[in-house]
């Protein structure tokens, strides 16, 4: 378990400090990142602990996210996000937390699945 959460304007969704599973999760998110199209995709980046979710839709080179709780689907909030922006955060992350497990020695499939999508 580690911190891990989306903030903007100096708001935290689902809040600052959240904590969750955040190896599996960059790896989840940097997966849906990097396979969409800009102007044709969609992609969820979902969180494992709670019912939070935070979908984009991107379309000419704009990207509108929604920030929801999944079940009951409400949104939390709505509106368009620079996709180079997210994406940056979170390969700066994702950098920073296999940093951290390789100084603690730590090994798994899915520390090997968030580094592949680093040196990708």
């Amino acid at each position: 378990m580690g911190p891990i959460w989306l903030e903007g304007d100096g708001e935290g969704f689902p809040e600052v400090g959240w904590t969750d599973f955040p190896v599996v999760i960059l790896g989840w998110w940097l997966s849906a990142l990097t396979t969409g199209k800009p102007g044709e995709s969609t992609a969820e980046l979902a969180f494992m602990d709670g019912p939070w979710e935070a979908g984009l839709r991107l379309r000419g080179g704009e990207c509108h996210a929604s920030l929801r709780r999944s079940r009951p689907a409400v949104a939390e909030w709505e509106g368009a996000i620079s996709l180079e922006v997210l994406r940056g955060s979170v390969l700066a992350a994702g950098s920073a937390v296999v940093r951290e497990c390789d100084t603690r020695g730590w090994t798994s499939s899915d520390i090997s699945v968030l580094r592949s999508y680093l040196t990708g």
